[in-house]
């Protein structure tokens, strides 16, 4: 009986937190975000600096800078960079960059490697992004909707992150 009793807690105790979980985001639940990166009159980026499982002895060295700040958590170089507005609003505002997180991705953890960050009707906006494991965060306020970024809007990003890549060690 005690091992009838084990199995069935090893076999439906993961069941069971997947039932507790609750149900990812819609795309259309970022809604908010987009409209208001469409309506933004000016978009910066914050650099993120090295990840903190894979570089770890860069994070530690990096985080000692004096032009580091942390947004949501996270530390972020200092200033922000002004971005191509326009490109980032094609890129970001558009609901084919995301689609519904599936979960935790083998990436060594969450690590925004930039922070987009716009303020409209004087509430500030970001969504951090994470190349590593392809995961969009939109936060403001309390509001925190976590994406899986699109594999098209991704190759988008990567192509214009020289852009904003000027301080973190590589």
């Amino acid at each position: 009986m005690k091992t009838r009793s084990l199995l069935s807690l090893l076999l439906f105790t993961p069941f069971a937190w997947a039932l507790l979980e609750s149900a990812p985001p819609t795309v259309a639940d970022s809604k908010r975000f987009r409209d208001t990166l469409l309506e933004a009159d000016e978009v910066v980026v914050f650099e993120g600096l090295p990840h903190q499982t894979w570089q770890p002895d860069k994070l530690k060295e990096e985080l000692k800078r004096p032009d580091v700040t942390k947004i949501e958590g996270f530390p972020f170089y200092t200033p922000a960079l002004k971005a191509n507005a326009d490109e980032l609003k094609q890129l970001l505002g558009t609901p084919a960059s995301i689609k519904p997180y599936v979960g935790a991705k083998a990436c060594g953890g969450y690590h925004p490697d930039y922070n987009i960050s716009w303020t409209v009707r004087a509430i500030t906006y970001h969504v951090q992004i994470c190349l590593g494991c392809h995961e969009v965060l939109f936060i403001t306020g309390k509001t925190s909707l976590k994406y899986d970024m699109a594999d098209d809007a991704v190759k988008r990003f990567e192509a214009l992150r020289q852009l904003y890549t000027l301080k973190r060690p590589q």
